[in-house]
């Protein structure tokens, strides 16, 4: 083979190279468009999120309450203007690196790291030989042209050039290689950078497909929450979002989400045995998912199961739920529906008395006045009731001429007959704080707190707001109005 043909030919090899190696980074070295909208961020950052209520999903797919909560974190973040790679690592401090699907630079998983540098360097010791073996080439056509070059002058300074038969009977001259021209001076390091530049370029592509491979979820998961995020575009057209939530459960049939808004869809279209079927099985997937909970509550106590109703309502706040969860509870009065759902109709018909004025929230002197007034009057009939003494205790909470003490003792007859009636240890931890007891309130609190949701809740507060005021009063002691 003729060596200057072969150095010719070497730097337009590296060259093709380097040129393949721009093409593949401008190709496919691209990362992903930024999102358009804070949503497309924020699904885009807890894709790199391991759901750790979860099996195989990301904290975007789920809608488990961490996922959730995860979610909120994010979208905080984002308008605090922190960077993707800072919300990371935030998760990353307060959850241990098993919180990211991006693979981590330990244990096994650091082979995904590492094989790229292996590539790599294993790359670049072949073009180490490659190299020698070409810079071996070129010296020996120099040689060859030196020798030939010296065997000329020594003839001509003899006068004779010496001639060497081959077992061909041919002359060096005829058997030998032209000694070929030197390559420029650049050409070696051309090559050499082209050569440089392609192993880079090889190797960051190597390592953007190692990272692709440890983010984002697990096979199906995106295909799924894409077409989640379609069903929720498509909700102000209840028929079509049912649909659409349909479509989603024929590929997955567990979709918690998907079971959840199609009972809502269908609830919201009238059909509340299709809604209640759903939402019993999204219940029973997630009994922490929030959205399924808040359904469930409003689909029983629209069909009138209010001891259902209160029992999902329990759960929701159970489980902290985001504050656009809760409007729904509002919106729909279901505090007010299970409260008066669960009570028996003489007392009932008191509450009705004495809030057509005003919501029973109001909690006014007048509310409070009449209250009394007809609980007073219900009791000489039935004195063992137990939602009228309640409703009577309530009445004795007022800013005017209020007699807690009495409140207190009311509540405790309560208590006597059930020691965890979660409405009565509402109102006697009202009572007490009234009453300058708040150290005696504070361990009725603490049974408020560890019990389920009291339907006077409404009324009297949940246990996060008799807990500021259990800690107002400890702070400052409120005088007994008493005198005791």
């Amino acid at each position: 083979m003729n060596p200057s043909k072969e150095i010719r030919r070497r730097p337009a090899i590296w060259l093709v190279m380097a040129a393949i190696a721009v093409v593949l980074l401008i190709v496919f070295g691209r990362g992903p468009e930024p999102g358009g909208t804070s949503d497309d961020r924020l699904y885009g950052i807890a894709e790199q999120l391991k759901c750790l209520q979860c099996v195989g999903e990301s904290t975007a797919a789920s809608q488990s309450p961490l996922a959730q909560k995860f979610r909120d974190e994010i979208r905080v973040q984002m308008a605090e203007g922190s960077s993707d790679s800072e919300i990371l690592d935030f998760f990353s401090a307060r959850y241990g690196d098993e919180v990211l699907l991006t693979p981590s630079a330990t244990g096994a998983s650091a082979l995904i790291w590492i094989i790229p540098l292996l590539l790599v360097a294993g790359g670049a010791v072949v073009l180490l030989f490659a190299f020698r073996r070409w810079s071996r080439v070129v010296p020996a056509g120099e040689d060859v042209g030196q020798e030939s070059s010296t065997s000329d002058e020594e003839g001509s300074g003899q006068g004779q050039a010496p001639v060497v038969e081959t077992d061909g009977g041919e002359s060096p001259s005829d058997a030998a290689v032209p000694p070929g021209r030197k390559p420029p001076a650049w050409t070696r390091p051309v090559v050499i950078g082209s050569a440089i530049v392609f192993v880079l370029i090889l190797g960051g592509l190597l390592w953007r497909a190692s990272n692709d491979r440890g983010g984002g979820n697990i096979t199906g998961d995106a295909f799924v929450s894409g077409d989640l995020r379609e069903c929720r575009a498509a909700m102000s057209d209840l028929e079509s979002a049912r649909e659409c939530y349909s479509s989603v459960l024929v590929d997955d049939p567990d979709n918690v989400e998907a079971l959840a808004y199609r009972g809502w869809m269908s609830s919201r279209l009238g059909d509340p045995e299709s809604a209640a079927a759903d939402l019993a099985r999204a219940v029973s997937l997630d009994p922490e998912y929030v959205d399924a909970l808040v359904f469930s509550a409003v689909v029983a106590a629209n069909s009138g199961d209010f001891e259902a109703a209160g029992t999902h309502l329990s759960d929701f706040y159970a489980a902290d739920p985001p504050q656009e969860m809760t409007s729904i509870v509002a919106s729909e009065q279901l505090q007010e529906k299970i409260l008066f759902g669960t009570m028996e109709e003489s007392a009932r018909a008191c509450w009705q008395e004495a809030a057509q004025d005003g919501g029973v929230e109001s909690l006014d002197q007048e509310f409070l006045d009449q209250l009394g007034r007809c609980a007073d009057e219900q009791l000489q009939a039935t004195p063992t009731s137990r939602d009228l003494r309640l409703a009577k205790a309530i009445s004795l909470l007022g800013s005017e001429d209020g007699h807690p003490a009495e409140a207190v003792a009311l509540a405790d007859t309560l208590l006597a007959e059930d020691p965890e009636d979660v409405d009565a240890l509402s109102v006697s931890t009202v009572a007490l704080v009234a009453s300058g007891e708040p150290d005696e309130a504070e361990v009725r609190l603490a049974q408020v707190v560890s019990g389920p949701r009291s339907a006077l809740a409404v009324v009297l507060g949940d246990a996060d707001q008799l807990s500021e005021l259990v800690k107002s009063a400890l702070r400052t002691p409120v005088p007994n109005p008493d005198g005791g």
